[in-house]
């Protein structure tokens, strides 16, 4: 799997479940952008080992440098097999944060099923019965797009890994809220950096729509340093085009200001740690703030219509109170 060296700006190509996008930032015109929106984790980690490192640009690639005190892995293949095969240092800790987050959402029942003769998903039993009201539906189900929840994954390198995972924890917490109330979830890492003229955005999908959130899958990108310092590095490794000053640092992270956040339709964007207000002392705490955060940046309230009452009442801040 090759790019093409011959693509120009404002050109927008697909490439073995890579949306790559060439053009220049929407309000930035100083900036010529690089943006790749892989199809979904597995895409990801099967790009970076086949397509070519740009040496010219990388002699010594970050990727691939032995320094666990700054990445947490000892090579590129431990990472990515981390990724890839699952990691599971600290993982039932994890689980059992989750889990004491999640039980504030007991309250709100999850929207019913019933039987019918359209739906989503077959009952085998009722069928092979001759049942004719054999696919599962929902009760007052009422038709709304999938809510985006797109976390930048760049932080400083002074951020408390306790901080890093109380964010991972409230990141899922919040999916099973919304979920709870038949709202579907997107979960996306994105990583956006920019050198002298040029911005490279790396966006990897690692719960599309309707799909069920993988919670094993989520934990490595979401808490491990190596996906940002290894897997990501690679990914800016393997463009084609970039000036020669990309070399030096990978880049600055470019944070979005309000106005560009309010531009991404259907989104929530989860910021660092710190922007957030978590610092990873306490759970309880971080999770009012991380929420406090969005309410303010968001208006969760933000459901219309005469279906949507019951979810108006809970869908706030004070069901975390």
């Amino acid at each position: 799997m090759v790019l093409e060296n011959n693509v120009t700006l404002g050109e927008e190509i697909s490439n073995n479940g890579i949306k790559i996008d060439l053009g220049y930032h929407h309000d930035k015109s100083e900036y010529k952008i690089f943006r790749y929106n892989y199809y979904n984790l597995d895409t990801f980690l099967k790009a970076i080992v086949t397509m070519p490192i740009n040496y010219e640009v990388f002699s010594c690639p970050s990727s691939k440098m032995n320094d666990c005190s700054f990445s947490g892995t000892e090579s590129f293949e431990e990472a990515w097999n981390l990724c890839r095969f699952g990691w599971d240092n600290g993982y039932d800790k994890f689980i059992s944060k989750l889990n004491i987050l999640n039980l504030k959402f007991s309250q709100i029942e999850r929207l019913q099923n019933q039987y019918s003769c359209v739906g989503y998903v077959p009952n085998v039993a009722k069928f092979l019965c001759g049942n004719p009201k054999n696919i599962k539906t929902k009760i007052n189900e009422t038709v709304k797009k999938a809510i985006k929840i797109n976390v930048e994954i760049s932080y400083s390198a002074f951020t408390e890994i306790d901080a890093v995972i109380n964010r991972g924890v409230c990141i899922l917490s919040l999916i099973t809220y919304l979920e709870r109330l038949g709202i579907d979830c997107i979960l996306e890492f994105s990583s956006t950096a920019v050198c002298e003229d040029e911005m490279i955005e790396i966006i990897v999908p690692i719960k599309r729509d309707k799909e069920k959130l993988n919670i094993k899958l989520s934990y490595f990108p979401l808490v491990h340093p190596s996906f940002l310092r290894r897997l990501i590095f690679r990914a800016i490794e393997i463009i084609p085009n970039c000036n020669n000053n990309w070399s030096v640092g990978y880049g600055y992270p470019y944070k979005k200001n309000d106005e560009e956040i309010k531009q991404m339709k259907n989104t929530i964007y989860i910021s660092t740690p710190s922007e957030m207000g978590i610092y990873g002392e306490n759970l309880n705490q971080d999770f009012d703030n991380f929420m406090n955060y969005i309410n303010i940046k968001y208006n969760l309230n933000y459901l219309e219509g005469e279906d949507d009452k019951k979810c108006q009442k809970t869908y706030g801040r004070k069901v975390w109170e």
